[in-house]
């Protein structure tokens, strides 16, 4: 008899706080190429000379355009590029798939992350992006903390409408018995080294031009094999293929453009450190330590600190361009 396929473990346990909100900031990451490209395509349409012009018809072209992006992916998979990166997945509270009605009513309930704080900020006469940014950002935090009340840690406005979250990943791998993480052989590595043993890499004796030639080719290498077997670099390139043009004209002079493009490529070269850090790991053993662990959590975090510089930075720009006078 054949063993049954690996099925996707932990699929009603409800995610940590801290992953939906890291979900949320890559979520918010990954919509600047959407603003970005809809942006572009209404002011072409309605050849849109200046930002303050025709405000309020993009703010409704854009909530149309981020309407169909979340109701489409919550209603095929329950998924967006985000969840499907941080292993969340969208389901009614039977765990069945969510209906395209049922998916836009969350949408419409999903803006009670912001509406308080916007309504705050209009209340109180703040014109300044940073004042709103920093009351925006309050208010996300302080209705995240909001699901600390529910009995199942669910967003409130999943229990309006009927979904949750739960965790959504495939099980992970177990080595057979007497087994060996791939290209690393079997056997007692911790022999006695002979006296005098000095540890030397014999691929490190090239220099000059031939050392820059082999060291370009490892580079290269290792981008071409990221971008193939690592979904979120290869999601960050996507997003950096559009945010990177898009830099130079959101950003207002050279300082502002190279604020934008380089918190763009800081997210890609920090999710390959991530990278290396998580292979490096899983060569030395597959099985679960608490050191491994750490190890791989420190380089998460990294990425999402990285992620959160992003988003702080396009959010300002996006704001001071669109929506302050």
């Amino acid at each position: 008899m054949t063993a049954a396929p690996a099925q996707l473990a932990d699929s009603h346990v409800t995610p940590g706080l801290a992953r939906r909100l890291a979900a949320f900031i890559y979520e918010g990451v990954l919509l600047f190429g959407v603003v970005m490209i809809a942006g572009y395509l209404y002011s072409s349409l309605t050849q849109q000379r200046h930002a303050l012009q025709g405000q309020a018809g993009l703010q409704a072209f854009l909530f149309v355009v981020l309407a169909i992006y979340f109701v489409w992916f919550w209603s095929h998979g329950g998924q967006t590029v985000a969840m499907r990166a941080w292993h969340l997945r969208l389901v009614t509270q039977e765990g069945r798939p969510v209906s395209q009605g049922r998916a836009l009513l969350r949408y419409l309930a999903c803006w009670f992350w912001f509406v308080p704080a916007l309504v705050a900020a209009w209340l109180a006469g703040l014109h300044s992006a940073a004042q709103i940014f920093g009351v925006m950002a309050a208010g996300v935090i302080a209705y995240a903390l909001l699901a600390l009340a529910h009995p199942q840690r669910q967003f409130w406005h999943d229990a309006l409408c009927g979904t949750r979250l739960i965790t959504w990943r495939p099980a992970a791998p177990r080595a057979q018995s007497g087994d060996s993480p791939p290209g690393r052989p079997k056997g007692d590595f911790r022999r006695a080294k002979p006296e005098g043993f000095l540890m030397t890499n014999e691929f490190k004796g090239r220099t000059g031009i031939d050392r820059i030639v082999r060291a370009a080719g490892h580079s290269a290498s290792g981008l071409r094999l990221a971008y193939v077997g690592e979904s979120a670099f290869r999601q960050e390139v996507w997003l950096a293929a559009v945010l990177l043009p898009a830099a130079f004209w959101l950003g207002q002079g050279w300082v502002q453009v190279a604020l934008l493009a380089g918190s763009v490529l800081l997210v890609i070269i920090v999710e390959l450190l991530n990278s290396g850090i998580e292979a490096v790991v899983d060569r030395v053993s597959y099985d679960w330590h608490e050191l491994s662990k750490r190890a791989k959590d420190f380089g998460s975090a990294a990425v999402m600190l990285s992620l959160l510089l992003c988003a702080g930075i396009w959010a300002a720009a996006v704001a001071q361009r669109f929506f302050v006078v």
